[in-house]
């Protein structure tokens, strides 16, 4: 592949790196590129987005010692929850030390990487290509502010302004650029970009990719469905209807949750819901990415409720330990389900998933199962990241 020669190419990412449990699409763009011979600077904050917690100095230095490329982590500070005015602090100070960084090490014709969200770093992106004269390349991963669900009026009209107006101003200083859900198309038209971005789903990863998790269901009962739900409990991710679903047809099945120590603004009300009916569940909280998938791996059933947004990494988590998926509400997932059959797409109306759970049989389970080992090749991470990269040399050319 062709080389950029002393051109550098800089990867944003304030809540991924090397050290976070989950996310790892940034960190292994980095580590390909700079297998190919690309010279890399990975910019990155000290926060693991996912505990709430602050990395110490002993675990970045052994990051830095342990990677073949550069990385700087950033010191922002800490917030506690993804929607307080504490977070856009946050988004501020991080921006403004990367902002300060590639204004000092940025030269023209350098690559710089950023994620679509926060808003904030946009601005960023545009002051870098003002004056350094680097290139910009997106990778729509999320869109905001369409990924929040706020119930405040107020902070929602406030915090929609404030998104759309950055956006409306940014996005259309970027060359080029990739989504990871063919619905993110919308929200790049929205923001007049001039380039023909490429769908580059965040994909199953090599320590994702689970066959042996793969279940024969002849002699399957759906009293032993064990559903599964990894990510936190927030009002995006509403699992709510499913379990109130699942209590009035007295469907006999067991609930694993994972990846909520309580910080979900809806964990509080999940809980006390699940033993006040006598649920069969585990709540097993943060735990590692392998803890995780184990018992994804061996459930039967995992829960993606979508209010709004694309593929999430729960999706590939499911296809990578082929596990049928059960999708509430529309979005990126309900339309690959849609194409291919990857599981069931019901509403967020109790009803309906009351019809969902007494209609299901074992050959529907095993038909979706089917369908997964089909189509799952085109959803791994390497054919995604080979995608950016050829945009990316679109550049250079």
């Amino acid at each position: 592949m062709k080389k950029f020669g002393d051109r550098k190419i800089f990867i944003v990412s304030p809540t991924e790196s090397v050290l976070t449990k989950r996310g790892k699409r940034h960190p292994n763009l980095a580590n390909f590129l700079s297998l190919n011979g690309e010279k890399i600077c990975y910019l990155t904050s000290t926060i693991n987005h996912a505990e709430k917690t602050l990395f110490n100095k002993k675990e970045i230095l052994q990051a830095k010692d342990n990677l073949d490329y550069e990385v700087k982590f950033f010191s922002a500070g800490l917030y506690k929850s993804n929607i307080t005015f504490k977070r856009v602090i946050w988004n501020y100070i991080f921006s403004l030390k990367v902002l300060f960084y590639l204004l000092r090490n940025s030269n023209k014709g350098d690559m710089v990487i950023f994620p679509s969200r926060p808003s904030e770093l946009l601005i960023v992106a545009v002051l870098v290509k003002i004056f350094k004269k680097t290139k910009l390349f997106l990778d729509v991963e999320d869109i905001w502010p369409d990924a929040f669900l706020i119930k405040n009026k107020l902070i929602k009209f406030t915090f929609y302004l404030y998104c759309n107006i950055i956006n409306n101003f940014s996005v259309r200083f970027f060359d080029s650029g990739v989504h990871v859900s063919e619905n993110f198309k919308d929200w790049l038209k929205r923001y007049n970009v001039k380039y023909d971005s490429k769908l580059s789903v965040l994909g199953v990863t090599k320590e994702e990719d689970m066959p042996k998790y793969l279940k024969e269901y002849s002699k399957f009962k759906k009293s032993e469905i064990t559903f599964f739900y990894g990510g936190t409990l927030t009002l995006q991710f509403d699992i709510m209807p499913l379990l109130e679903a699942i209590n009035k047809t007295g469907f006999n099945c067991k609930i694993i949750l994972a990846g909520d120590n309580g910080s979900g603004n809806r964990f509080n009300k999940v809980d006390k819901y699940l033993k006040e009916n006598n649920f069969k569940f585990i709540n097993l909280g943060n735990v590692s990415k392998k803890v995780l998938l184990k018992n994804l791996g061996e459930s039967d059933i995992v829960i993606i409720p979508m209010i709004s947004g694309g593929l999430p990494k729960k999706f590939f988590d499911a296809i990578g330990c082929f596990k049928p998926i059960l999708n509430m509400g529309k979005g990126g997932v309900y339309s690959e389900i849609e194409k291919n059959g990857f599981g069931w797409n019901t509403t967020f109306e109790i009803e309906d998933i009351e019809r969902l759970l007494l209609n299901l049989t074992v050959s529907d389970i095993a038909s979706k199962i089917k369908n997964i080992h089909k189509n799952r090749e085109q959803y791994m991470e390497d054919q995604s990241i080979k995608i950016i990269y050829k945009e990316i040399q679109k550049n250079f050319k």
